[in-house]
């Protein structure tokens, strides 16, 4: 790559260089970009965005001109069905669509440079198909440029991995960029043998594996596959004829995923704003004489944000919403912030059965008033539910406590 960069910035051959990079690697993504952007236009019956308003409106009138070209609303049809994977690293070039809508594509590896390169210039005009903003492009094209610096080989990656695993982190998967075990699997090492294998066969993958056998570790293979996608999974020919033939429709569900990004990530800014708005009010009410420290107090606070952080806010529903949920929120942050060992950890438990094993452990640390005044502020102030304090009732006539 060095030898490349001396070529690239030589005045003596910098002019080939980029001349060939432009013919062979920028013009062909640009021929994909047009197709994609075709086909946006015409999903949106020529009026361009695919009926995202948030697209600019220089992008939608690019997308209706582009729609009224046959041939690039064609290739961008199928195109669409293609995964980010392949259009960002290789030049794909659409063949047809099957009968269950997968789109059939021939696709040609580039050299690390121009892969490199041509990745890149992907991701920064990824803006144009309407999918991204172009500060998510910027931020996208810096992402895929520092993820394709050299790395370790998967013999001595393998075994950083095996060694994440072993001290009970979770692996990332830096070709899917995720995790490689979801939440409950890693919750599930110990209590279950499917994590494991789940990463005995991606380490199984990682190292070359798919060439004797090729499999999904962990995810759940497709119900149907056409007989095309049968044979492109066989040994051997998944890793020569696969290279090259890909029968996909996964463009469809990364596209369905980002229709729901813009939402989340509205209601992520509201939950850090609401958050950061209570935890200043948190400082005066921890200041306040403990007889004040009361759910009242509470809901006062709550309603007073509530008109600051929504003053614009004319429904009343949605008003009464915005109270509620600043209520809760309140009140547990009131439980995190006071000396309590045992709200944090049951806070953070994902179910009723945990919460309960928790609370149940806890048990013999305190006196029986003490225990049952905690149970009674925690389900005030909505640490746990009535149900659950029924539940844990029960167990303690079951088992009475001993005081440690």
């Amino acid at each position: 790559m060095m030898a490349d960069w001396d070529i690239a910035t030589d005045p003596t051959t910098a002019s080939g260089f980029w001349w060939r990079t432009v013919q062979g690697n920028f013009v062909p993504k640009l021929l994909q970009m047009a197709a994609l952007m075709a086909a946006a236009g015409a999903a949106a019956g020529g009026g361009g965005g695919d009926d995202d308003d948030d697209t600019p409106e220089a992008i939608k009138a690019i997308q209706r001109m582009l729609a009224r070209v046959p041939p690039l609303v064609w290739a961008g049809k199928i195109l669409r069905k293609v995964p980010t994977y392949a259009l960002t690293q290789l030049l794909v070039m659409p063949l047809w669509l099957d009968q269950e809508g997968n789109a059939v594509v021939f696709t040609v590896p580039q050299d690390d440079n121009g892969r490199i390169l041509a990745g890149i210039f992907w991701k920064l005009a990824g803006f144009a198909t309407g999918d991204r903003s172009l500060w998510q492009s910027v931020t996208d094209a810096i992402g895929y440029g520092v993820s394709q610096t050299p790395s370790v080989s998967p013999a001595i990656s393998t075994v950083w991995s095996a060694a994440d695993y072993a001290l009970g982190r979770n692996p990332f998967d830096a070709f899917r960029q995720k995790s490689l075990l979801t939440p409950d699997e890693q919750k599930a090492r110990g209590y279950t043998w499917q994590p494991f294998r789940k990463f005995v066969g991606w380490e199984f993958q990682q190292v070359g594996g798919g060439i004797v056998w090729k499999f999904y570790p962990g995810d759940e293979r497709p119900k149907l596959q056409t007989t095309g996608q049968q044979i492109l999974d066989f040994p051997v020919i998944s890793d020569t004829v696969g290279r090259f033939v890909k029968i996909t429709k996964y463009g469809d569900v990364e596209r369905a995923r980002r229709a729901g990004e813009p939402a989340e990530g509205r209601a992520a800014a509201r939950r850090i704003n609401e958050q950061s708005a209570i935890n200043t009010e948190l400082k005066a009410y921890f200041a306040l004489p403990p007889g004040e420290q009361n759910v009242r107090t509470q809901q006062r606070l709550a309603s007073k944000l509530s008109k600051t952080l929504y003053p614009d806010e004319k429904d009343m529903k949605k008003k009464a919403a915005n109270e509620r949920r600043l209520q809760r929120r309140m009140a547990l942050s009131v439980a995190h912030g006071s000396d309590d060992a045992l709200a944090d950890p049951v806070i953070a438990a994902d179910t009723k059965e945990a919460k309960i094993a928790i609370i149940m452990d806890a048990q013999p640390t305190f006196t029986p008033k003490q225990f049952e005044d905690w149970l009674q502020a925690a389900v005030r102030q909505k640490v746990i539910s009535p149900q659950i304090l029924i539940d844990v009732h029960k167990q303690m006539r079951r088992k009475p406590a001993t005081i440690h």
